[in-house]
C-alpha cells in the first residue's frame, strides 16, 4: 500500500522547496535585467566607437565631431541643386564663391541655362560628384583652413595629384605628342656655328671690335688700316711653336681611332686688354669633344687667404714684393691624350697640314 501523499500545507511551506524556486526566480529577473540593459545602453568601449566611426568616415564629409545637421535653409537650397541636376537645360559654369562653417564647405555655383542663368548654394559632398576637377582647383586657391593639411585641401591636392597622373599615362598609353617632335627634329635641323656666330651681336670693348674669326679679324685691320689684329695672331702662333706645341705633318697622314686618336678643332678668341688696350690673340682647342675620363684633371688654385697670409709676413718683416709673369704656362706642358687637329688660316703657308698636339693647349681638361 503506498505511501500517503503530502499534505498541501507541507508542500508550499517547504523551506527547501521555497528557497530553489526563489532562487531560479532571482537569476531569471537579473539576466532579463542584464538583456535589456545590453540593448539600451551597450557596453561598448571607447576605442570600438572611434574605430566604427572612423569606418564609417568618408571623404565628402566632416568628421563626426565637427559634423552638424544641415538647416532648413540649407535643405532648401540642397533641393534647388537636384532639380537643376534633373535640369538638362542648366549647365555648369563656375564656382562664384564659398563659405566654410562648422557644418561643412559649401559653394556658390553659377548655372548657365537656355533662357536664364542661376547661382546656388551647393554643398560639398554633391558638387564635388559631378565637377570635381574643377572643385579641387577653386579649393586650392581659394579655401583657407585653420590647419595646414585640412580636409578640404587634402582632398583637392589627391585629386589634381590624381588627375594628372591618368593624363601622363594617357598620353604615353595613345603615344601623343612623341610623333610630333620626332618629325620635328627629321625635318628642321639645328642651326651651324657659322650661322650662331653672324647672329650674334657685334663685340665692342673700350670701344674696338672684337673678331669673331680670322676672317674679321683681318676684315677690321683693313677698315682700321693697321695691322694690330693680324700681329697679335702672328705673335701667338710663334709663341706655339717656339714651345714646340704642334707636330706637322703632311695633310695626307692618317692617325687612325683604333690606335687612340681623338680629332679636336682648334680656333682663335681675341681680346683687348685693359691696361694698355693690347691686342690680345689665343688659339684654343676645342677639348669638349676629347674623352679625358682616363686622367687626372684635377687643378689646385690658391686661396685669397693664403695670399693675404704671404702680405701680411712679408710687411711685418719689412720684405719686398715681386710678381712675375709666365708667357703661355699652360703649353708648358706634356700632353696625356693623342690629339690631332688640322691648321687653319692663322698658320700662313703651313694651312691645310695635319697637327699632332704635343703639349698641353688652351682648352683641354688636362692643361691646367
Amino acid at each position: 500500500m503506498s505511501e500517503n501523499p503530502p499534505l498541501i500545507d507541507e508542500f508550499l511551506l517547504d523551506p527547501e522547496r521555497l528557497r530553489g524556486d526563489m532562487i531560479g526566480e532571482i537569476e531569471t529577473v537579473e539576466e532579463d535585467a542584464d538583456e535589456w540593459d545590453e540593448l539600451n545602453n551597450p557596453t561598448t568601449g571607447e576605442e570600438d566607437v572611434q574605430a566604427a566611426d572612423k569606418e564609417r568616415f568618408d571623404d565628402d564629409v566632416l568628421p563626426p565631431e565637427e559634423e552638424v545637421h544641415l538647416t532648413e535653409e540649407e535643405a532648401e537650397q540642397l533641393y534647388d541643386q537636384f532639380q537643376h541636376e534633373d535640369n538638362e537645360d542648366y549647365e555648369f559654369d563656375k564656382i562664384v564663391d564659398h563659405k566654410l562653417t562648422t557644418s561643412g564647405l559649401t559653394l556658390t555655383v553659377k548655372y548657365i541655362g537656355e533662357t536664364q542663368d542661376d547661382v546656388l548654394e551647393v554643398p560639398f559632398k554633391i558638387l564635388k560628384k559631378d565637377v570635381p576637377l574643377e572643385l579641387a582647383k577653386y579649393i586650392r586657391d581659394n579655401v583657407v583652413e585653420s590647419r595646414r593639411s585640412g580636409h578640404f585641401n587634402t582632398w583637392a591636392t589627391n585629386v589634381i595629384k590624381t588627375h594628372g597622373r591618368t593624363v601622363r599615362r594617357m598620353r604615353r598609353y595613345y603615344n601623343v605628342g612623341r610623333t610630333v617632335r620626332a618629325r620635328k627634329n627629321r625635318t628642321k635641323a639645328g642651326i651651324s656655328r657659322n650661322q650662331r656666330n653672324a647672329a650674334m651681336p657685334m663685340r665692342e670693348k673700350y670701344g674696338i671690335r672684337i673678331p669673331q674669326s680670322i676672317r674679321q679679324a683681318i676684315l677690321f685691320d683693313e677698315q682700321n688700316k693697321n695691322m694690330l689684329w693680324q700681329d697679335s695672331v702672328a705673335k701667338e702662333i710663334n709663341s706655339l711653336k717656339t714651345l714646340d706645341v704642334f707636330s706637322f705633318k703632311s695633310a695626307s697622314h692618317v692617325c687612325s681611332k683604333s690606335d687612340g686618336w681623338s680629332y679636336a678643332p682648334m680656333h682663335m678668341i681675341f681680346d683687348v686688354k685693359r691696361e694698355d688696350l693690347r691686342h690680345k690673340s689665343r688659339l684654343v682647342v676645342g677639348g669638349h669633344v676629347i674623352d679625358s675620363s682616363k686622367h687626372n684633371t684635377y687643378s689646385s688654385t690658391v686661396q685669397d687667404l693664403s695670399v693675404r697670409l704671404l702680405q701680411l709676413i712679408t710687411i711685418r718683416n719689412g720684405l719686398s714684393i715681386m710678381t712675375g709673369d709666365i708667357s703661355n704656362a699652360f703649353c708648358t706642358a706634356p700632353i696625356a691624350e693623342k690629339i690631332y687637329t688640322r691648321a687653319g688660316p692663322e698658320f700662313g703657308a703651313q694651312q691645310g697640314c695635319l697637327l699632332i698636339l704635343k703639349r698641353a693647349l688652351y682648352g683641354l681638361k688636362t692643361a691646367s
